[in-house]
C-alpha cells in the first residue's frame, strides 16, 4: 500500500489547482469577455472558502493537539493512518501518519483480532465505547470509536484513547483491598453492619447468621430495634437518637437483642458516624460482638457474692426466721435458673408425703386454684415427684408434649412449659424437693448443677434456723402459757371481788331500796297533790314541783335498777316480732328533731324467744345511751339479721340467732372506760350508778342470749344483741 500525501504535498497540489483555474480563468475572459466579472468573483468565493477550510482544519488540529487523549485518524479498510495527534505522537515517540495501524501500534503483520472496525462500520456515525490494555506498551485505554466522514468524502475511523492505567492500578489496588476487608469482615468473629440515618440496616456481614440466626438478607430493611423487647428498644432508641443528634460515636453500648428462635443475646455495639460529601450524618458503621457468656458470667459472680452474703448475714443472724430463709431459697433458685416460678417442699420419713411450704410471688400470682393445698401424696403426684421416686433430678423442656408419667393439673393452675426438678438426698432419703419451670429457654445441666450446689449449701443453715425456731417456739409456747395461767389467776381474783361487791351491793339493794322506795311515794304522792291543789301557781312554783318530781323518777329509777340487779327475774320466754319489739321500744321515747332513727329489719327475719319486758328494758337502755351519745345530733340505725352459730343447741344441731344492732354516730367509746363497760357501780355520767349495762348483760344472758360492743372514738359505737331464733 503506497503513502498518502504529505502535508507540503497537498498545499503543492492546492497551488497547482489555483494555477489551473487562473489559466482557465484567462482562456474563459478571451473567449467570453462579458462574463469574466461573474466568473472571477466565483474563482476569489472559492478561493476564499479553502483558506477558511485550511484555517478551520488548522484550529480542529490545534484543539486535538492540545488535549491530553490520544485521537488518530484512519481508514477502516486500508487501515491507513491518515492523522494522529501530539499525546499519541508522544506516547509513540514518532508521527506514526502514513503507515499500517496494526503494524505502528501493535506490531503486527494482520489487522488486530480486537479490532472495531467491523462494530462502528454496522452501526455508523454511534459511538463504541470499549477498555483495552496495550500489550506493546504495558497500559490501559478507555477507547471511544466511531466512523466519521473525512475532507475527501470518505468514511474514515476516528479514536480517542484515554489513558486510565493508574485509574485501573488504583482500581485493582482498591478491590484487592476490599476483598481482603471482606474477606476479614466474613471471617471475624464478629458482626459487622451499616445502618442509615434511621437505624435500618443497609449492610449486614454473613456473621448475623451465626450470631441472631437471620441471613444478611433478613435483616436488610430492618432496624435492631425491631428485634427487642419494647422496653430494650426503648431505651436504646434513645441512645441512638442522641449519638445521632450529635453526629458522635458510641463505644461499648450493651444492648440485648431476640434471636431468631427467640432466645435472648447481649451484644456490645460500637459505631462510627458516616458523612455524605456535604458532611451531613448519612448513617453508622460497626460491630457487634456477642457477650452473652460474659455477662451470665458477670452476673453469676455478682449474685453469687450476694447469695453469699446473703447466707453469711443469715448465719450471723440470731433472730433469722425459716419462713425467711426458704423464701430466699426459692426467689434465688428461680433467678439463677432463670425461670418464672417455682416452689420448696419438704418430704415425710417414709417418702410418702410431699409439704410445700412456700411457693414463688409469680406462681402464687398466676394460680387461679381457690384452694391451694399445702400437702401432697406422692403416689398421686405427676412427673414433677419421679426426682423424689428416682432419687435423681428430672428435666422436661417441652412439658405440653403426652408423657404418661404426667398426671395433669387442675383447672386454674399456672401454665407450665418447661420443668426442672431436683430432690435432696440425705442418708440415702430424699428430704426436701425444689422444682422451678418455665425458663424462656431450655433447661441444661448447667441450671441443674448450679441450683443443687446451691441447695446444698442452704440445707445446713436451713437445718440450724430450723432447729432454733423450734426452740424458741417451745420457749414461746412455755411463756404463753405462763401468762395466759396468770391472766386467769387475775382473772378469777376479779369475778372474786365482782361476786363479793354483787353480794353486798344486793343485800344493799335489799335492805335500803324498800326504806327509801316507801319516802318516794309519799313525795311523789305529795307532789301530785300540790299541782292539784294550786292550779294557779306561779312559774317558779311550777318549775320546782317539776325538778322534785323528776329527781323522784331518777331516784325510782336507780331503785329499781337495784333490786332488778339484786333479785333478777326469771324470764317468761315466748315468741318475739322482732319489729314489733323495737317498734315498742322506740314509741316510749321521745326522740329529739336532731336524730334520725333508720330501722333495717327484713320481714324475714323470724321470731326470737325472749321474754318481752326484759328486751324492752334491755333496748331502752341502749337506745337511751346511744341518743345521750349524740347530744350535737347523729344517725340511730337499728338492724336485725340472722346469724347460726357453731354452737350446737343439742347433738349435731346448729344454733339460729337473731343479731339486733343498735348503732349510733355518737362519740365513741375511749378504751379504758371499754374495760369497764360492763362492771357494776362503772360510770361515766353525772346521774346513774353504774348498772345500767350490767342489767342488760345479766338480763341478755338470762335469755339464753349474749350482747358485744364495737366502738371508734368520735366515730360511734355499735351495740349487738344475739338472741335465739324461734325454732
Amino acid at each position: 500500500m503506497t503513502k498518502g500525501p504529505s502535508k507540503n504535498d497537498e498545499i503543492q497540489i492546492l497551488r497547482s489547482r489555483i494555477r489551473t483555474l487562473e489559466l482557465l480563468l484567462d482562456v474563459y475572459e478571451k473567449s467570453m469577455p462579458e462574463k469574466s466579472d461573474d466568473f472571477i468573483k466565483e474563482i476569489d468565493w472559492h478561493h476564499q472558502m479553502d483558506k477558511k477550510l485550511e484555517y478551520e482544519r488548522k484550529q480542529l488540529l490545534s484543539l486535538f493537539n492540545s488535549i491530553d487523549d490520544m485521537i488518530y485518524i484512519c481508514d477502516p479498510h486500508t487501515y491507513e493512518i491518515l492523522y494522529t495527534n501530539d499525546a499519541l505522537n508522544r506516547l509513540f515517540g514518532k508521527d506514526p501518519v502514513g503507515g499500517i495501524c496494526y503494524k505502528k501500534f501493535q506490531n503486527l503483520e494482520h489487522p488486530c483480532g480486537f479490532c472495531t472496525n467491523k462494530i462502528i462500520l454496522k452501526n455508523k456515525y454511534k459511538p463504541y465505547k470499549w477498555d483495552y490494555h496495550n500489550p506493546v506498551l504495558n497500559r490501559d485505554f478507555e477507547i471511544i470509536d466511531r466512523i466519521i466522514k473525512w475532507s475527501d468524502g470518505r468514511d474514515v475511523r476516528f479514536e480517542s484513547a484515554r489513558d486510565i492505567t493508574d485509574r485501573k492500578r488504583t482500581e485493582l489496588v482498591l478491590r484487592e483491598s476490599n476483598e481482603k476487608l471482606r474477606a476479614l469482615i466474613e471471617t471475624t468473629s464478629d458482626w459487622v453492619w451499616e445502618v442509615d440515618r434511621n437505624g435500618t440496616f443497609t449492610y449486614a456481614s454473613p456473621k448475623v447468621k451465626d450470631l441472631l440466626g437471620y441471613e444478611p438478607e433478613e435483616i436488610i430493611g430492618k432496624t435492631l430495634f425491631d428485634m427487642m423487647d419494647s422496653d430494650e428498644a426503648e431505651r436504646v432508641t434513645g441512645l441512638f437518637e442522641k449519638n445521632a443528634a450529635s453526629a458522635t460515636s458510641f463505644r461499648g453500648l450493651e444492648n440485648i437483642i431476640r434471636h431468631k428462635n427467640g432466645r435472648y443475646v447481649v451484644v456490645e455495639t460500637n459505631g462510627v458516624p458516616v458523612f455524605d460529601e456535604k458532611g451531613d450524618l448519612v448513617g453508622y458503621r460497626g460491630i457487634d460482638q456477642d457477650i452473652t457468656l460474659r455477662k451470665k458470667a458477670e452476673n453469676a459472680l455478682i449474685k453469687e457474692r450476694n447469695r453469699n452474703q446473703i447466707a453469711l448475714n443469715f448465719y450471723r443472724r440470731a433472730d433469722a426466721r425459716i419462713q425467711d430463709v426458704e423464701a430466699f431459697i426459692i426467689e434465688e433458685c428461680i433467678k439463677i435458673s432463670e425461670s418464672q416460678i417455682g416452689f420448696l417442699g419438704f418430704i415425710n420419713k417414709d417418702e410418702t408425703l410431699m409439704r410445700a411450704t412456700l411457693w414463688s410471688e409469680k406462681a402464687m400470682e398466676g394460680c387461679a386454684i381457690d384452694f391451694k393445698p399445702v400437702a401432697f401424696s406422692l403416689d398421686h403426684a405427676g412427673i414433677w415427684a419421679e426426682a423424689i421416686r428416682e432419687h435423681k433430678p428430672v428435666i422436661v423442656n417441652d412439658y405440653l408434649k403426652p408423657d404418661p408419667r404426667k398426671k395433669g393439673y387442675p383447672e386454674g393452675h399456672v401454665t407450665i412449659q418447661r420443668l426442672m426438678s431436683i430432690p435432696l438426698i440425705k442418708g440415702a432419703k430424699a428430704v426436701a424437693i425444689l422444682a422451678v419451670a418455665n425458663k424462656k429457654t431450655d433447661y441444661d445441666e448447667t441450671d441443674l448443677l448450679q441450683l443443687s450446689l446451691f441447695i446444698e449449701s442452704m440445707w445446713d443453715l436451713l437445718k440450724r434456723i430450723e432447729a432454733e425456731d423450734d426452740l424458741r417456739i417451745l420457749n414461746e409456747e412455755l411463756e404463753r402459757k405462763v401468762e395466759e395461767r396468770t391472766n386467769q389467776l387475775l382473772e378469777a381474783q376479779e369475778e372474786l371481788i365482782r361476786r363479793e361487791k354483787l353480794a353486798i351491793l344486793g343485800q344493799l339493794a335489799g335492805n335500803v331500796g324498800h326504806e327509801i322506795r316507801n319516802p318516794l311515794g309519799v313525795m311523789s304522792n305529795a307532789v301530785y297533790f300540790l299541782k292539784n291543789v294550786m292550779p294557779d301557781a306561779d312559774d317558779t312554783v311550777r318549775e320546782y314541783l317539776g325538778i322534785i318530781n323528776s329527781e323522784i323518777d331518777n331516784s325510782l329509777r336507780i331503785i329499781t335498777d337495784l333490786f332488778d340487779f339484786a333479785h333478777a327475774k326469771i324470764p317468761q320466754v315466748g315468741p318475739v316480732d322482732v319489729n314489733a319489739l323495737v317498734e315498742k321500744a322506740l314509741s316510749k321515747y321521745a326522740m329529739p328533731g336532731n336524730i334520725r332513727t333508720v330501722m333495717d329489719i327484713p320481714d324475714s327475719i323470724p321470731l326470737i324467744e325472749a321474754d318481752i319486758p326484759q328486751m324492752k328494758q334491755v333496748l331502752n337502755n341502749i337506745i337511751t345511751n346511744a341518743v345521750q351519745a349524740m347530744s350535737g345530733g347523729g344517725k340511730l340505725h337499728i338492724k336485725a339479721t340472722l346469724s347460726r352459730e357453731a354452737e350446737s343447741r343439742e347433738e349435731g344441731e346448729e344454733s339460729a340467732f337473731v343479731k339486733i344492732t343498735v348503732s349510733d354516730t355518737g362519740t365513741g367509746i375511749s378504751p379504758e372506760n371499754m374495760k369497764n363497760l360492763f362492771n357494776p357501780l362503772f360510770t361515766t355520767k353525772p346521774k346513774g350508778i353504774g348498772l345500767g349495762l350490767v342489767i342488760c348483760k345479766k338480763l341478755v344472758e338470762a335469755n339464753g342470749g349474749g350482747i358485744t360492743v364495737e366502738t371508734l372514738p368520735g366515730k360511734g359505737t355499735t351495740f349487738s344483741i344475739m338472741l335465739p331464733a324461734l325454732r
